[in-house]
């Protein structure tokens, strides 16, 4: 039984289980049962947790799971039938923390995710009415992204310890850039089953396409690492995988995206000459096509008509001066992540907040002058431990970091539990990793 046990678990750490895991997410895809695709993910990830100390195992599969899961839009009927199911994933999540338990450690940004957590309980202290702040909606949001990340911080920190026979860092830009290869294979499939009916109108209206695009800003670094630590080669997946956000047809997308490319070519060339022109003749390639096709470009991305990427009289753009007038009303606190007062801008889909849809004005008109001082306190403890010790790996998970943190100033980005903003806590737990004298694989072999 104990030699069964641990073949099963070097089966699971292997790149075959990662491969295969790709092709039935890809399945689920193709035949559109995202649903059950879901569910049977779900199920995945729990054997996983039981069978497999190494919780790293299960970063593939939740990935997988929450990018083919953006096409369920506005699905909280759909899922929550099967609420009473969640019983065995929270089974096997508990079963794993009892079972492989660690002692508790902590690191650098684990005191600004408690000062976050201080900002989003307290957020709308003294204004926000009972019924908004203790809303189901309002609930999720502020335990998700208050108590819920500090425990989600101590409990995977207390897991991510090094292995002798792989690196943890590496695995996690294996599994990035495999889901970021999914990512891809996600909006191509698109365009091959819609390719007619975006052909004739010209335009790009795909609706998951900023939350594709967010997945994708966190995946974009890891081809430009690879470039550096193992082929060239793997310098052009990183602009395969900005064309990907591109073609979801999201603004925030292509222009954050842009920037985050631009880091990414510039890190490439400090550390590699030759890749410094590479990326140049590429960069000047795609700036090339944008000024030869500018009209083309504004009528693809312009969902208001009018040739411009940002109209005043969208949502978006009057939120900036909502966000203002709601901090003023209760400049300590702001408004709180349940209110509701500003469904006349934006009206969420059930299970949404109310979003500002800009990271700066989310925190002012949600969370006051102490939402600023704690992200604040966050933002700068995080910059100092990515360059505390600068590496490729370390400005790597930084860059993936400033993927998330660009498209939060034009999306909800960080103020989404899951993914975003547990992706991003686990960057800063990978960051605080020793990363001397490791292996620098990423999978076991089978027959190990």
């Amino acid at each position: 039984m104990a030699t069964v046990l641990k073949q099963t678990r070097r089966f699971c750490e292997s790149i075959w289980f990662s491969l295969l895991l790709f092709a039935y997410a890809a399945l689920i895809v193709l035949v559109k049962g995202e649903v059950w695709g879901i569910l049977s993910f779900a199920f995945i990830i729990s054997l996983l947790l039981v069978v497999c100390e190494d919780i790293t195992v299960t970063t593939l599969p939740f990935l997988l799971a929450c990018t083919f899961v953006l096409k369920c839009y506005n699905s909280f009927d759909t899922f929550i039938v099967f609420a009473p199911l969640a019983i065995i994933p929270i089974g096997a999540f508990l079963f794993h923390f009892i079972k492989y338990r660690r002692p508790f450690a902590i690191g650098k940004s684990f005191f600004g995710i408690c000062a976050v957590a201080v900002a989003i309980t307290a957020g709308g202290a003294l204004f926000i009415s009972p019924e908004d702040y203790l809303s189901g909606t309002s609930l999720f949001y502020i335990a998700g992204l208050g108590i819920g990340m500090v425990a989600t911080y101590l409990l995977m920190k207390s897991q991510f310890v090094e292995r002798d026979t792989y690196s943890l860092r590496e695995r996690l830009f294996a599994v990035f850039f495999i889901a970021g290869l999914f990512g891809t294979f996600m909006i191509g499939a698109h365009y091959v089953e819609n390719f007619k009916a975006i052909w004739e109108a010209k335009t790009i209206n795909i609706q998951w396409s900023n939350n594709l695009s967010t997945l994708m800003m966190f995946f974009m670094p890891i081809p430009f690492y690879y470039a550096l630590s193992k082929n060239r080669f793997f310098v052009f997946f990183g602009f395969l995988f900005y064309l990907a956000i591109v073609m979801t047809g999201s603004r925030g997308g292509l222009i954050m995206g842009g920037i985050e490319l631009a880091l990414c070519c510039l890190f490439v060339s400090v550390y590699d000459k030759p890749l410094r022109y590479v990326t140049f003749l590429l960069c000047a390639a795609g700036l090339v096509f944008l000024a030869m096709n500018t009209d083309l470009v504004l009528r693809i991305f312009s969902f208001s008509g009018d040739s411009a990427l940002i109209s005043k009289d969208e949502p978006r753009f009057q939120s900036m001066f909502r966000a203002v007038k709601d901090f003023l009303a209760n400049p300590v606190f702001g408004k709180g992540l349940g209110y509701s007062g500003n469904v006349d801008l934006y009206n969420p889909v059930k299970g949404a907040a109310n979003w500002y849809h800009m990271m700066p004005f989310q925190i002012i008109g949600s969370l006051g002058l102490v939402g600023v001082l704690a992200y604040g306190y966050q933002f700068f403890g995080r910059i100092r431990l990515i360059f505390q010790k600068p590496s490729p790996s370390a400005l790597t998970l930084g860059l993936s970091y400033a993927g998330i943190l660009l498209m939060s100033m034009v999306n909800p980005g960080e103020f989404c539990p899951i993914p975003y903003e547990l992706l991003a806590v686990l960057l800063f737990i990978f960051l605080e990793l020793p990363n001397q004298n490791q292996p620098t694989n990423a999978f076991l072999t089978v027959k190990e």
